[in-house]
């Protein structure tokens, strides 16, 4: 089964101008953890837009935010396309068909893997899923 590399976890929110208290240089402070639970109790009372997007990463958050896919495999007919498709999934690795029309070039299909935060995070993974032989050139790009 090819490695996965896990996805890092959500940060933390932010910090509010109320929550941004300097720190004294000389006493080390732990992170503002009396802050921490207010954030909680009032995402308890009204949860965050940005929450609602996490649990389906496929989409990008209304905030903005970009999500990255890793391309295992591009070809100019369906069947090959679906066969590497084939291959992977064997592999244990969820994929998606992507039919793209890149205009003069005429009509391609994409095999792609995951949903990544950045494309740096992406790369990384692409780079691991080549060294095991998924693919010799998979690339990063974002759902057309």
């Amino acid at each position: 089964m090819p490695e996965v590399l896990p996805a890092p976890l959500p940060g933390p929110p932010p910090a509010t101008p109320a929550q941004a208290a300097p720190v004294p240089a000389a006493a080390p402070a732990p992170p503002e953890i009396p802050a921490a639970p207010e954030k909680q109790a009032a995402s308890a009372e009204k949860p965050a837009a940005p929450e609602k997007p996490a649990a389906s990463a496929e989409k990008p958050a209304a905030t903005g935010e970009e999500v990255f896919w890793v391309c295992l495999g591009s070809f100019k007919d369906k069947a090959s396309a679906l066969a590497s498709q084939a291959k992977l999934k064997a592999q244990g690795l969820e994929t998606q068909l992507w039919h793209v029309d890149l205009g003069a070039k005429g009509t391609w299909y994409r095999v792609c893997s995951g949903r990544f935060k950045s494309p740096a995070q992406a790369g990384v993974q692409a780079q691991a899923w080549k060294k095991q032989g998924l693919d010799p050139s998979p690339f990063v790009t974002r759902k057309p």
